[in-house]
């Protein structure tokens, strides 16, 4: 099903092609009114923009690459992510996710009907929150079918 193939140090690229699967998902997203909270507590200008724009209209295509993004601005972006099927692509580069960040992603996007590419290049991300990734897609049924991770110290083993 998904596959890690390592070019170089530095050139880790993870595509994972996904069929249809079972639509239940290991992790929980935040409520409304904490996805309310977390919006108007985060310094993350770039994020309260991007998920004010997906609440309102079709948005294709988004980069947050450099926006600083901790474990609760993930947990924020993956309550987005679950309701939106317009965003096709999301750059989230040197945003220094972590393991425990990709984690509260993946519950966002076992949910997403529309993203096809992820990229997460040059962030914090070992094989641990690759394998996360893995197992909350194979969980639901996203469109998505490229996660790029090239520059995290993600590798074959856990």
């Amino acid at each position: 099903m998904g596959r890690c193939a390592e070019g170089s140090n530095l050139a880790i690229l993870c595509i994972y092609l996904f069929d249809s699967m079972a639509t239940t998902s290991p992790a929980t997203l935040l409520s409304a009114a904490q996805l309310r909270e977390g919006l108007e507590s985060t310094r993350n200008v770039s994020l309260r923009n991007l998920v004010a724009s997906m609440q309102s209209e079709s948005v294709e295509s988004a980069d947050l690459s450099m926006a600083h993004m901790r474990t609760v601005e993930c947990a924020i972006l993956a309550s987005a992510l679950a309701k939106n099927a317009s965003l096709r692509i999301l750059h989230l580069q040197y945003c220094t996710i972590s393991d425990a960040g990709l984690e509260a992603l993946a519950a966002g996007l076992a949910r997403n009907r529309g993203l096809e590419l992820l990229d997460l290049q040059s962030n914090r991300i070992t094989s641990k929150g690759c394998h996360a990734l893995i197992d909350a897609l194979e969980s639901g049924r996203p469109a998505i079918r490229k996660v790029l991770l090239a520059g995290n110290k993600v590798s074959a083993d856990k």
